[in-house]
């Protein structure tokens, strides 16, 4: 499990002081709210799972959160998995009577949520001590697969940060600065893509193809 604390840099100079077990959680959003890793208690992506492992009908692994994208562990913790639309619009769920469970499309939700803040916003604080931003930037402009490492991080004014995504593990893969290897996760359906290349689907090239086009036309327009 890459998020638990073993993991984390010896630089960073973390020390859990708490007592509780936050091997699962990367760090804490700006609601004060823990920030879990992307796996799901069926050990694929907990909104867009493909069949792995246990979990055999994808369908049925899909794990339900509230109007605000968080649900409970087992011990009752709530915590979320994605870039919440409450940590953004606190108003978000005003008007759910109880607990109202979200049934319209989880990335759909963060976008329409998060369109507040067109341009870089904090959403939480890694604990490895970097900041770990929202889905946006530059005025609407959505991170792509081959725009962030494996890590889901990249260097922002110099700085390594992570930053939110729309596509698997959404938040942080591993503590960074990480690499780009040219693999996806078989754990979930809305997996990063960058690089990858398969002769048994061509959506995947395509997108491939697609990130990568992105990408080095964000990368020229920056430098010139």
């Amino acid at each position: 499990m890459r998020s638990q604390d073993t993991s984390i840099p010896s630089e960073a100079e973390y020390t859990n002081t708490s007592g509780e077990n936050i091997n699962t959680a990367w760090g804490m959003s700006t609601s004060g709210m823990m920030i879990y890793n992307g796996i799901s208690g069926e050990d694929t992506d907990p909104f867009y799972p493909a069949a792995y492992g246990k979990c055999t009908t994808p369908a049925s692994c899909v794990e339900e959160v509230d109007m605000c994208l968080s649900h409970p562990e087992m011990t009752g913790g709530l915590h979320y998995h994605i870039a919440s639309t409450c940590s953004v619009d606190p108003t978000w769920d005003d008007n759910a009577a109880g607990v109202q469970i979200q049934t319209t499309d989880v990335l759909a939700s963060v976008r329409d949520a998060w369109d507040v803040k067109p341009y870089r916003a904090v959403f939480g604080l890694s604990k490895d001590g970097k900041p770990i931003y929202g889905p946006y930037y530059d005025n609407l402009k959505e991170y792509g697969d081959c725009y962030v490492d494996i890590c889901n991080g990249r260097m922002i004014n110099g700085h390594y940060s992570y930053v939110s995504t729309f596509f698997h593990p959404y938040v942080m893969g591993c503590y960074g600065p990480g690499n780009n290897p040219p693999y996806t996760q078989q754990c979930s359906a809305n997996g990063r893509k960058c690089g990858v290349v398969a002769t048994d689907d061509s959506s995947i090239l395509k997108s491939s193809i697609i990130s990568i086009g992105l990408s080095l036309a964000i990368y020229v327009n920056t430098i010139y």
